[in-house]
């Protein structure tokens, strides 16, 4: 379900969805569990180097049946054409590897916004656990100063501001609310009562349902097209 969806949900509907408690949290047992099928809260990449990402710029067909006209057309002596058919594979090239090199960095980049540390309830009782392990139906605990280590839905909150600024470009801060939504938000902005991964806490405190992690968050969304 895309996460607008959730906003206009009441807390205690999404806690019988995801089979969860607001004081109890899940148990360690099933939070190891699912966090085999959800996998890790960040943006796993592999390392990289600007060589290899040039020389997968090669790995096309198209690439190849340039490189074959640029064969032939010299075959015939035709060095123009030539000429112009390796232009157009240098700018074609160029542009793959600037494009790829610059979504790979911006990958690392978002990684960054990760919080290392989450205050969230486990059978109970609240802890302090990495954010990697953080998984979807987790309940956390956020306070003024925290960076919000996933996309999650307000189920409490007291006097809540986030910066959002960092996702939306907005600098204003944004006043957040606990109540269901009459209408699905149509844009990030509008979603009053969802936070989403690397925005900031500027003041209150709230508990929140993690809805999405990783590359599922809205930042992961944005580095799959960066």
């Amino acid at each position: 379900m895309p996460i607008f969806d959730y906003a206009m949900k009441s807390p205690k509907d999404i806690f019988l969805e995801f089979k969860t408690s607001a004081t109890k949290g899940l148990s360690k047992k099933e939070s190891a569990k699912r966090l085999e099928i959800y996998g890790l809260n960040h943006f796993a990449t592999n390392s990289f180097s600007g060589l290899k990402i040039f020389l997968r710029q090669f790995k096309s067909a198209f690439i190849y049946l340039l490189l074959l006209a640029v064969v032939i057309t010299l075959a015939l002596r035709e060095y123009t054409d030539a000429i112009m058919i390796l232009i157009f594979l240098a700018v074609n090239t160029s542009l793959g590897f600037f494009q790829e090199y610059g979504s790979e960095k911006t990958v690392q980049l978002l990684n960054r916004f990760a919080l290392p540390k989450t205050k969230v309830i486990r059978d109970g009782k609240e802890e302090t656990v990495s954010s990697e392990n953080l998984i979807p139906c987790d309940i956390i605990v956020l306070e003024t100063g925290d960076k919000v280590p996933a996309d999650v839905r307000i189920t409490e909150q007291n006097d809540l501001v986030i910066d959002e600024s960092v996702l939306t470009g907005e600098s204003v801060s944004v006043r957040k609310t606990d109540e269901a939504m009459a209408k699905k938000p149509g844009a990030y902005f509008e979603a009053e009562n969802l936070l989403f991964s690397g925005t900031s806490v500027l003041n209150g405190k709230a508990k929140a349902v993690v809805l999405a992690s990783g590359k599922k968050t809205a930042f992961g969304e944005i580095a799959k097209i960066a």
